[in-house]
């Protein structure tokens, strides 16, 4: 076979994030294992395990089973020495402190409301709140800026990624914010910026319901309807950045205007806004319904969780509108299903935590009767395993998925792989 050379330092590089990838992923595990599953010489693995071992990356664990000889050390991540901070500016604003485990150090969280700048203002105070925000989970656990790797942004409304702005997100009064530039300046270490429910998606792939699987959609539907499709272990992004915008496929209402400007939006049947103004039309109408005595006999009272109580205690008309609302999502999930045959859909944010149950079962139905073929037996739809706190973890796998290189607990088989095997050819 033809030997394929390459850059030393690259090759290296590479074979430590296979090393860390693995100890993350299957430790506590032995040196012998470690060279048997990613195909590493022995003597490899020694001067790696020797130099992660010098930089406190790893730590010896309890002894392994013997086969015989002496009883094997085993290898697993030193946490202490991945500790990243995730952030969440949305509808709530939540910073967190976690290891690489997904492991929850401390956890500070704020109403957004009031904002302290206006649309049209400088977002310098605001980015001084999330500043604050960040000390006050760095001091709630105890540790300084030095002792994390990172800080991962999770924002609501369009981000670019590449360059850590958030381009707008009305939800904040944000437009071309650079919160990368501003937050590596304060506290001097790497920050992630990225799209609150791609942020979601990520840390449910890493640490949640998508764990172990490659192809999944997330949905998330709170206010309205966004989604984030993960290929290959690897969030989708499209050309533009803006792939998952469901809740703007015109699978609704013709006659419903979005707030997009475009008439027929699926968000404009689904999501809280959705459900919260379908009750208050019904009631306005005259229908009887125990959700306005619950509202204190104020229609704009009327609320998603207390649409969702009253449900629970048998009323009906809270019951069809969420009926209808689960119907509509099915149809977004079967399209997606149908598009992209992912292993699992996820299902997270706060109208669906309200919801649970009532909203997945009618979704699950609703989602069966228009998937098509071998999908309509094998598709899971599942509820967010980490919750409220998928986003800001997930913000967090940010920074840790910058560190490992990879983005599943696979190793990632377009671009580790093939290079693993150019390291062992050369």
């Amino acid at each position: 076979m033809k030997r394929i050379t390459g850059d030393l330092n690259l090759i290296k590089n590479i074979n430590e994030l296979v090393v860390l990838n693995s100890i993350r992923n299957l430790g506590p595990i032995s040196r012998a294992d470690l060279a048997r599953i990613t195909g590493l010489n022995p003597s490899t693995i020694t001067d790696i395990v020797n130099s992660f071992l010098d930089r406190e990356y790893v730590k010896e664990s309890n002894l392994g089973e013997s086969t015989g000889g002496r009883k094997p050390l085993l290898l697993e991540l030193n946490l202490p020495a991945f500790l990243m901070v995730g952030v969440l500016l949305s509808d709530e604003l939540v910073s967190l402190v976690m290891d690489a485990r997904g492991n929850i150090l401390s956890r500070v969280a704020e109403d957004p409301a009031p904002l302290e700048d206006a649309p049209n203002s400088s977002a310098g105070l605001s980015m001084k709140r999330v500043v604050r925000l960040i000390r006050k989970a760095l001091k709630s656990a105890g540790i300084g800026t030095r002792s994390i790797r990172g800080i991962g942004v999770g924002i609501t409304g369009l981000v670019d990624s590449v360059n850590g702005v958030a381009i707008f997100s009305p939800n904040l009064g944000w437009e071309n914010v650079n919160v990368k530039q501003t937050l590596e300046n304060e506290f001097g270490v790497p920050v992630m910026v990225d799209n609150d429910v791609k942020a979601m998606a990520l840390g449910e792939l890493w640490f949640g319901a998508g764990k172990g699987l490659r192809h999944v959609v997330v949905f998330n539907m709170d206010e309205g309807l966004g989604a984030a499709i993960i290929i290959n272990g690897e969030i989708y992004r499209g050309a533009n950045g803006s792939a998952g915008e469901v809740g703007h496929s015109p699978m609704g209402d013709p006659q419903k205007r979005c707030r997009c400007g475009n008439s027929g939006c699926l968000e404009t049947v689904t999501g809280g806004t959705a459900l919260v103004a379908d009750v208050r039309n019904r009631v306005l109408a005259g229908t009887q319904t125990k959700v306005l005595s619950m509202a204190g006999g104020d229609v704009r009272m009327i609320t998603s969780q207390i649409i969702f109580e009253a449900a629970r205690s048998g009323d009906e008309v809270a019951r069809s509108s969420i009926d209808k609302l689960a119907h509509y999502l099915g149809l977004g999930i079967a399209s997606a299903v149908n598009e992209l045959d992912p292993e699992c859909v996820i299902l997270g944010g706060n109208t669906i935590y309200e919801g649970g149950e009532l909203l997945l079962e009618g979704a699950r139905r609703s989602c069966s009767q228009h998937v098509f073929g071998v999908s309509k037996r094998a598709i899971r739809i599942e509820l967010a395993r980490l919750g409220r706190d998928s986003s800001p973890i997930g913000a967090g796998a940010l920074v840790l998925k910058r560190i490992l290189g990879t983005g599943n607990s696979s190793l990632d088989q377009g671009i580790i792989s093939p290079i693993m095997a150019m390291s062992k050819e050369a």
